[in-house]
């Protein structure tokens, strides 16, 4: 059996522990510590009360699915929620515990962040039912934190951030095991750019699951009035309403036309002079989007590119490759358009 490597959330270095006279542990490792805490933004964001409750209406589920396209805006709302936003019991706080999960979390590595992160909970039900989790093995965490899970006296959320960038077949197959047999007492939300490949198609028709797409994480023109005017930018309800036309509520569109209006005059007058051209809009969709497919994708994304609407027959059309109608449901589906 392989056993979790051990980590330790407190900030500290080795030379600092030889100074104290405090030998590290064999295997003890710093985590990275901004894996297991709740992120906050250091520009300004606004709480969309709307998006808040869908996310504690969703709760109720023993499973969330927040699913939206890069700069939707999942990983801001989740945050805000669970900073701010889930009910609490009177007296009671402390009650999500939050994992980003990133590429390189293979097997051991992903089960001992997920352990720290739960490490963090401060509800008292949660530290006792999880205390004996330091010395399971990889192989045996998902049963064991399940079996561990139906000793919680109330439930606790469990936030997995970028859940899209799991692939180890070992982490998905233990994750697919919590999904599939963990209590209602340990419900649990999975953020990502697509669907994992997890067997939740049993869960959405049994009532377990509750679904967050894209449409619901689009900024309406309320919250974009209201986000302009916490910027202290002045934006006409015509020229805020053709920029959500033109970006469709995207969330990071806005915040990009706020950085340029703020740039080019302040005032918010050309709120919707925002280019694709643009440096700070390329740079964010190559890094973001584009640079994360492959060649014979991103060919297919220039031929296709001159048409302001793309069909399958269409696609095909431009590119000549007989399975273009299959390239873009494959795209559509993991949230690249």
């Amino acid at each position: 059996m392989t056993r979790i490597p051990t980590i330790a959330v407190r900030s500290a270095s080795p030379a600092g522990d030889a100074r104290q006279g405090r030998p590290r542990r064999p295997g003890c490792a710093q985590v990275l510590t901004d894996k297991a805490r709740i992120p906050r933004p250091s520009f300004p964001v606004l709480r969309r009360t709307r998006v808040a409750g869908l996310l504690s209406q969703a709760t109720k589920h023993r499973v969330t699915l927040v699913c939206g396209p890069a700069g939707s805006g999942k990983t801001i709302a989740c945050a805000s929620w669970a900073s701010n936003g889930q009910p609490r019991p009177a007296g009671r706080s402390g009650r999500v515990a939050w994992l980003t999960a990133e590429p390189g979390d293979q097997r051991d590595w992903f089960w001992a962040y997920l352990r720290a992160s739960l490490s963090r909970l401060r509800a008292a039900s949660a530290a006792e039912a999880f205390r004996d989790l330091e010395d399971v093995p990889a192989e045996r965490f998902p049963l064991r934190l399940i079996e561990a899970a139906q000793q919680l006296t109330e439930p606790i959320v469990l936030v997995i951030d970028d859940v899209h960038e799991l692939t180890d077949p070992a982490v998905l197959s233990g994750l697919d095991l919590l999904v599939r047999h963990a209590p209602p007492t340990l419900r649990l939300v999975l953020s990502g750019r697509r669907h994992p490949p997890l067997q939740l198609a049993r869960l959405r028709v049994a009532g377990e699951l509750a679904d967050i797409g894209g449409a619901d994480l689009a900024c309406t023109a309320e919250e974009a009035g209201a986000y302009f005017a916490m910027l202290g930018i002045d934006v006409a309800a015509g020229e805020r309403d053709e920029l959500l036309r033109r970006t469709e509520g995207w969330m990071a569109g806005l915040r990009l036309a706020a950085m340029r209006a703020s740039t080019v005059n302040g005032d918010g007058s050309r709120i919707t002079g925002l280019a694709g051209d643009e440096p700070d809009v390329t740079d964010y969709l190559w890094d973001e989007v584009l640079g994360e497919q492959q060649p014979d994708t991103l060919a297919f994304l220039l031929r296709t590119s001159i048409a302001a609407e793309v069909s399958g027959d269409l696609a095909y059309a431009l590119t000549g490759e007989p399975g273009s109608a299959r390239t873009l449901e494959q795209l559509s589906r993991a949230n690249s358009l």
